[in-house]
């Protein structure tokens, strides 16, 4: 599943969400450059390394 299904399935369908809010598509819609690419990377670190 997408990011951005996801949201649709949250929006349209009343499911719950199966990302976690810091990781959603909301988060990542209004970045752009530098910044999305920042975002893009500390996620996958995160899922990398978890903690």
């Amino acid at each position: 599943m997408t990011l951005k299904m996801d949201q649709e399935w949250v929006e349209l369908l009343g499911e719950a969400s199966a990302v976690p809010p810091e990781w959603n598509w909301t988060n990542l819609a209004g970045k752009t450059g530098d910044e999305l690419e920042l975002q893009y990377r500390h996620k996958l670190e995160a899922l990398a390394y978890p903690s």
